[in-house]
């Protein structure tokens, strides 16, 4: 988003608006049917940010595990967004301080989808939803109300934040009354969270949370609202990876949360068919932070390339299996990808590549017409030797695309087809 697209966004949230009656919901909560979600980014990292923004109340606090920097809940019919701030935006008087927090809805494939926020400029308030051109106000109250309807400003339990959670009918985000974004509970999207300063000067944008001239939505998990649903996700495998080390083969993987969650079976195969069980590792059972899982295959014998999977198996018996990666053993003499299997694939596919020497590595997805659809890896440092990637191109249709492999020296290009 460039600066003048914010301004003209904020000059929107000044401008007047058509209201909407909206009945607030009831907010998420431990003992509740549907509970909050920490978001996390395309490598299963919990979303984070420094500590760079003034005032305190505008800084959303950096956070690697609960109490996360933002999260996300879904009951069915409202969609509920939580930020964790370094200072409460109600100030000791009672009355809220000016700001704007917002997030906004995008995919990786059509950008920038709309914003939903909160806006607080001199004696009111709004808890509002733009596309940019049109508003709509969801929810309005004056500023001197400290617990007005559709936001919540509370403690963090044990800690010195706050939380700000504010709410959205999906009716107000799908179609509203000036507002048409289109969004269902199985519309794919990531959020993108930020605040401002800008309805307290017009003149001082600054977003958390959001680097750059523009938002990149390739960098975020990708959700819908039903899966996030109860608040509790099944075993969510985030990463999973696999690479040569000397006559070794290294696997890790990482989950974002899990429920009953037995444990891992680790799986080989020679030729992509006829399986065999090979290493076994305990789950955590029950978890809603990120997760971190490796096992080492010693045991290689002579082939030219060995494929994994993991049989992830629940309490109750139940399985289910991850993508399949591939490790390949050949002399490396140059930076390649080496094969895309499957391909066609879909919706995942593990790149496999091999790096002469040690080397900042980004690895892309492009169209046919050239564009970046989706970022896998940014400049991530890696050594020498064979890697394995798994790409997910869940929100992209299909087609013909190309994956690219840039380092400090070379660049390579490999073709590959999602077939839905």
């Amino acid at each position: 988003m460039t600066r003048l697209n914010i301004l003209v966004l904020f000059a929107l949230l000044a401008a007047p608006i058509s209201l909407s009656a909206a009945v607030p919901a009831v907010w998420p909560a431990s003992t509740s049917a549907h509970q909050w979600v920490a978001y996390r980014d395309a490598n299963g990292i919990i979303i984070q940010d420094p500590d760079d923004m003034s005032p305190d109340y505008l800084d959303i606090v950096h956070s690697l595990a609960d109490p996360a920097s933002v999260r996300v809940a879904f009951d069915g019919s409202t969609a509920f967004f939580r930020m964790q701030l370094q200072e409460s935006p109600i100030a000791a008087n009672g009355s809220w301080v000016n700001g704007t927090w917002l997030v906004q809805f995008g995919t990786a494939s059509s950008g920038l989808a709309g914003t939903l926020y909160v806006n607080v400029n001199g004696q009111s308030g709004v808890v509002g939803v733009t596309d940019g051109t049109n508003s709509d106000v969801i929810y309005s109250f004056p500023a001197s109300n400290s617990a007005p309807q559709g936001v919540c400003v509370l403690p963090v339990a044990g800690a010195s934040t706050w939380y700000i959670d504010f709410q959205a009918p999906l009716s107000a985000l799908s179609s509203g009354t000036n507002v048409h974004l289109g969004l269902t509970e199985t519309s794919v999207m990531s959020f993108y969270y930020g605040t401002s300063t800008a309805s307290g000067n017009p003149n001082q944008i600054s977003k958390d949370l959001m680097y750059g001239t523009a938002v990149n939505f390739s960098s975020l998990t990708s959700s819908t609202f039903s899966s996030i649903g109860g608040g509790i996700l099944p075993v969510e495998l985030t990463a999973f990876q696999a690479y040569a080390k000397g006559t070794d083969v290294q696997l890790r993987w990482t989950t974002a949360t899990e429920i009953n969650n037995f444990g891992f079976a680790v799986e080989r195969s020679a030729d992509g068919r006829n399986w065999k069980e090979i290493g076994f590792v305990a789950g955590a059972g029950n978890s809603s932070i990120e997760r971190r899982y490796a096992f080492s295959d010693t045991r290689i014998e002579a082939a030219p390339a060995y494929f994994y999977r993991l049989r992830q198996i629940d309490r109750d018996g139940s399985e289910e299996f991850s993508p399949v990666v591939m490790v390949t053993f050949r002399v490396v003499n140059a930076s390649v990808i080496t094969d895309a299997y499957p391909n066609p694939f879909n919706p995942t596919t593990t790149v496999n590549f091999t790096l002469d020497s040690e080397s900042m590595v980004t690895l892309q997805l492009s169209d046919a017409a050239g564009r970046i659809v989706q970022t896998v890896l940014s400049d991530a440092a890696m050594s020498a030797g064979t890697h394995a990637v798994t790409l997910n191109a869940a929100q992209l249709p299909s087609g013909r695309y190309f994956v690219l492999l840039s380092t400090r020296d070379t660049r390579n290009v490999y073709p590959v087809i999602l077939a839905k």
